[in-house]
């Protein structure tokens, strides 16, 4: 909804995190509760940078083609070695922030195991060195351990609020 992407500059990735990670936790979190929270902030941040990853990793299989056409994406812009590097630590901000969750108890102490979703991204990371099946596969894991790691946050929130029973 932002649009940012069209502003160019790698600005769309920022879009994605805000439009799919924090407006809509936060702003669900909003109409549910009336209020705000730091802990709905900080919940919104693995989902949004999975998310923005999913994107930025898109970028890697059409890279040669937008450059050609003068294209600016962040692969382009970085070029490709150092926007792997970026993508390297980007992961490693989705497992933080995790990790993070855990230990303030944004998500229960036993959610820190999704943050070992993002291993065998960064190996299918280390792994794509510029065929386009090498990207397929980096895409296919990236998506796998978003979708797993969202699983085991979604369990350990329900097993959290089924004990509070």
């Amino acid at each position: 909804p932002l649009r940012l992407a069209y502003v160019g500059r790698g600005l769309g990735e920022l879009d994605i995190l805000i439009s799919f990670g924090m407006l809509p936790l936060v702003g669900s979190y909003y109409v549910q509760t009336g209020t705000i929270t730091f802990s709905a902030l900080l919940a919104s941040l693995p989902i949004g940078l999975f998310t923005m990853a999913v994107l930025y990793f898109h970028h890697f299989l059409h890279w040669r083609a937008d450059e050609a056409v003068g294209k600016i994406t962040p692969i382009v812009a970085l070029g490709e070695r150092r926007a792997r590097v970026v993508g390297a630590v980007l992961l490693s901000l989705v497992a933080a922030t995790i990790l993070f969750d855990a230990i303030l108890n944004v998500f229960p102490w036993y959610s820190f195991i999704a943050a070992l979703t993002v291993i065998p991204i960064l190996n299918s990371l280390r792994h794509a060195t510029g065929d386009l099946k090498s990207y397929l596969k980096l895409m296919a894991a990236n998506l796998n351990g978003d979708l797993q790691a969202a699983l085991i946050i979604v369990v350990a929130l329900l097993i959290r609020g089924f004990t509070h029973l």
